[in-house]
Order: C-alpha cells, then sequence, then structure tokens
C-alpha cells in the first residue's frame, strides 16, 4: 500500500530489501550471507510463490549465498498448514528451481527420515529444524544416530 520509492510495484517493493542486502554484503566480505525469505503470506492479495521465486533469483544476483524460504505474514505456524510436516518445502522446492545457491526448507519437520528424504530428493538442500529441537536439544544426535541405523 506504500506509494514510496519502495512500494507499489514489484520493483520497487524488492528495493529495500536488495538495499540492506548490499549493504550487509559490503560489510561482511566473503563471508556467508543467509537471507530468510518470507515466501507466501497464504493470501490472494499478499505475496505469492511466484513473486517469491523472482526475488529469489535478485537476492541470488545481489550475493546471497544460502535461501532459507518460510512464510510470510502468515506467520511461523500457518493454522492451515499446522500439522503437515515440512510446510514451507513446497515453496523453497519451487524457489530452488529459480537459483544456483542452496536453499533450506522449514515447517515443522519433526522427523528425521522426512527431513533426510526432501534432501535426498532434491525438493531442498538443507532443512532447519527449530521446534523439535527446542522440545529435544538431543534431536540431532538421535537423528543422526536413527538414520544410521
Amino acid at each position: 500500500k506504500r506509494i514510496d520509492e519502495y512500494g507499489g510495484i514489484f520493483e520497487k517493493r524488492i528495493k529495500f530489501p536488495l538495499e540492506v542486502v548490499e549493504e550487509v554484503r559490503n560489510k561482511i566480505g566473503e563471508k556467508t550471507l543467509l537471507y530468510r525469505l518470507g515466501s507466501d503470506d497464504l493470501d490472494p492479495e499478499g505475496t505469492q510463490i511466484k513473486h517469491s521465486k523472482k526475488f529469489a533469483k535478485r537476492l541470488a544476483e545481489a550475493g546471497v549465498d544460502i535461501i532459507d524460504v518460510s512464510g510470510g505474514i502468515c506467520g511461523s505456524r500457518p493454522e492451515k498448514l499446522e500439522g503437515e510436516q515440512g510446510y514451507f518445502i513446497p515453496q523453497a522446492s519451487e524457489i530452488r528451481k529459480s537459483v544456483d545457491i542452496p536453499v533450506i526448507g522449514v515447517g515443522g519437520i519433526k522427523s528425521p527420515e522426512f527431513a533426510n528424504k526432501v534432501v535426498e530428493n532434491g525438493s531442498v538442500d538443507l532443512v532447519a529444524v527449530g521446534r523439535a529441537q527446542l522440545a529435544d536439544p538431543e534431536w540431532a544426535v538421535k537423528a543422526l544416530r536413527k538414520l544410521k541405523n
């Protein structure tokens, strides 16, 4: 709804985050730059995956090394997706097809088998597991053991 240089058409809406990426890249030099992308607001009037795919390309061109794909203003635990493991993996997979940098998928991942599957089948390059690790600080160690068996 903005009408200044940062609002309205797509190019204007991505201007500010790209300026931030440029400034951060200048400050950190060759260190790894990860960008958390709110890929889909789950609202027809908000950000949609088609926008995020174009934005992801621009982020990669601007020097971002890894894109961590989550939701948008729908929040980190959208009600309509709650209970579905890896609920932002489809968006991350779409973005992965659009860029040549690693993409992280997220969204209520609890099972090591699920996490391993989405990496092995090429949906994403990496997964982020948050709440499961908060609930069990040994989650990663247990996951590694489970997957080795």
